[in-house]
């Protein structure tokens, strides 16, 4: 960016920064408008929502600066720009995260949404979860969005778990929930030994079952842009490559053990695997099973009930 242009309006260093996010650092155009204006409202402390309704005010020559700091750290180091500024935004939540936790996408934003519209269409709009669990939360964001979403509707009787096997997760999503004033409750639980769960101070019974396990198979891994497999956490990013399903499997296990009856399960997945994923769950009698396109048009959400 020209740092000479230093009394440019809002609209223009954003325009300015997206130009240079394409054009230097390879961002599709989609994810570079969400990046500038998260370096917008970082560097001038003033919410997304206030520019896109003064985007003819200008921004002083400090701020402007500072964009450009950052947009140079970017470039030099592929870091996630969510990472630079432990911070990212999450179905209108702003959500702290680190180099511990996945960083959260749109898709799962639609996991969010998907999970709430099935989930109304089976009780006909007559009964909200009492209990949900959030399976590998990461920085709490899915629990967080659904907290946020049923306050809204007054359903202050609903408990919302979130658990984790990484306790720095944990950490996290817990000082989101405190930010946030959102209360939910966290647990270290492995998914992957299903013989630990019943001890492991879950609910008997659970009436909404998320989550966005690791679906990457390793060998996928150089098909990742570095910004992913350089800095995201491993941890959160893969699955066994002898069994890249593994962690479905044990989703569609603990749905059959404690979901409640007419309770449902909705799980981020793999595209490559969406055939697959759904036969798995319906070999755990999970019915009312669903594949669902994400924005892009790839089959992303699978969802499913237990009767």
């Amino acid at each position: 960016m020209d740092n000479n242009n230093n009394h440019l309006s809002a609209k223009q260093v954003i325009a300015q920064t997206i130009a240079y996010l394409t054009s230097q650092i390879g961002f599709e155009l989609r994810e570079a408008n969400n990046i500038a204006l998260i370096l917008l409202e970082a560097a001038t402390k003033q919410p997304i929502q206030y520019w896109q309704l003064n985007g003819s005010s200008t921004i002083n020559p400090n701020q402007y600066t500072q964009i450009n700091e950052w947009l140079q750290t970017l470039k030099q180091t592929g870091m996630p720009v969510q990472y630079l500024l432990q911070k990212t935004w999450f179905y209108g939540l702003p959500i702290q995260v680190s180099p511990q936790v996945l960083i959260p996408r749109p898709e799962t934003e639609e996991l969010v949404r998907i999970a709430i519209e099935v989930w109304d269409a089976q009780q006909n709009g007559n009964k909200h979860p009492d209990i949900i669990v959030d399976a590998g939360t990461g920085s709490g964001c899915i629990a967080l969005a659904l907290r946020q979403y049923y306050n809204n509707l007054n359903h202050d009787e609903l408990k919302i778990i979130a658990f984790d096997i990484s306790l720095h997760a944990l950490d996290i999503a817990q000082s989101n929930a405190y930010a946030l004033q959102l209360p939910i409750e966290t647990l270290q639980i492995d998914l992957a030994k299903p013989q630990t769960w019943k001890s492991s101070n879950l609910p008997a019974k659970i009436d909404l079952l998320l989550s966005n396990p690791p679906y990457i198979a390793q060998h996928e891994a150089k098909s990742l842009h570095p910004r992913v497999s350089q800095h995201e956490p491993h941890l959160a990013l893969f699955a066994p490559d002898q069994n890249p399903l593994f962690f479905y499997e044990q989703l569609a296990k603990m749905a059959a053990q404690f979901l409640t009856s007419q309770g449902l399960i909705a799980a981020e997945l793999n595209p490559v695997y969406a055939t697959e994923t759904a036969q798995i769950w319906q070999n755990y009698k999970l019915e009312n099973i669903k594949i669902h396109l994400d924005m892009s048009g790839k089959q992303r959400i699978i969802t499913a009930s237990k009767n």
